[in-house]
């Protein structure tokens, strides 16, 4: 796959979603269905016009399997464990980037709209933690690693195919500026995961990790990532920082190790 072809692809995958997701919308603005108890039914629909949306994408530009299931019995709960504290490290280092941007450029720090749902729990959220947390991290990972970083791999150097298939990655994530370099980081870490492992279980199993400790920061109002803000760029600031580069590196080396072990 070429580097066009792999833009091409991913607007491709923006496009098909957004025009599942006029639909809901649609039907909120012509029948007025602003209501609470219209909230569970238009999450169902939505739900299911993600999922439809992904199938037509898959028909359309992928066409290969989705998930081999000898490689399911292959992950190893030691692995699992190293991916939490990738998770968290990056989650902890990421932090200087939408800092960053929100002082240089004087931004507020806000919650992606689409987490605001769960502050407000109520039963259409549970739609909302099924897509964000389950149908999500398989669906992307199939698409951004599985498919695009693969096809990418054939016609290009390593390098080169992380470096795509993360900018591919966090063009989809493109609510707020201050969100694309934050997921282009994310990108590279579950490519090299994915590359090491040769097992998409464990980009999935990450990026799902991630997306639940987002939501349980966005059920709790924010409050770690407001606190971040708060002393951004104090010495404190800089020790939490750097301590969690420093686990995602220790993490990512025995992580490494072991699927190498495990190779051979």
């Amino acid at each position: 796959m070429t580097i066009w072809r792999a833009i091409f692809v991913t607007v491709s995958f923006v496009v098909i979603l957004e025009i599942f997701q006029i639909i809901p919308i649609l039907l909120i603005e012509v029948f007025d269905l602003t209501a609470e108890k219209h909230l569970v039914p238009i999450e169902i629909i939505s739900t299911s016009l993600n999922l439809l949306s992904f199938y037509i994408y898959y028909r359309l530009f992928i066409k290969s399997p989705l998930i081999e299931t000898n490689k399911i019995r292959t992950v190893h709960f030691s692995s699992v464990f190293l991916i939490f504290f990738i998770v968290v490290g990056i989650i902890l280092f990421n932090k200087i980037f939408i800092n960053g941007y929100n002082y240089i450029f004087n931004h507020n720090f806000t919650v992606i709209k689409s987490t605001q749902k769960i502050s407000e729990f109520n039963r259409s959220a549970y739609f909302y933690l099924f897509s964000s947390i389950i149908a999500a991290p398989i669906i992307e990972e199939i698409v951004f690693r599985k498919f695009i970083f693969m096809q990418l791999l054939q016609k290009n150097s390593l390098l080169k195919a992380i470096l795509v298939s993360s900018f591919c990655f966090s063009i989809i994530h493109f609510q707020d500026l201050s969100n694309l370099l934050p997921t282009f980081v994310w990108g590279i870490f579950l490519s090299v995961i994915f590359y090491q492992s040769k097992n998409i279980i464990y980009p999935i199993v990450t990026h799902f990790l991630n997306n639940v400790i987002v939501s349980i920061f966005a059920f709790y109002n924010n409050t770690i990532p407001t606190y971040f803000q708060e002393i951004k760029f104090s010495l404190l600031y800089w020790f939490i920082t750097l301590s969690g580069l420093a686990i995602v590196i220790i993490s990512m080396k025995v992580f490494i190790n072991k699927t190498k072990k495990a190779e051979t």
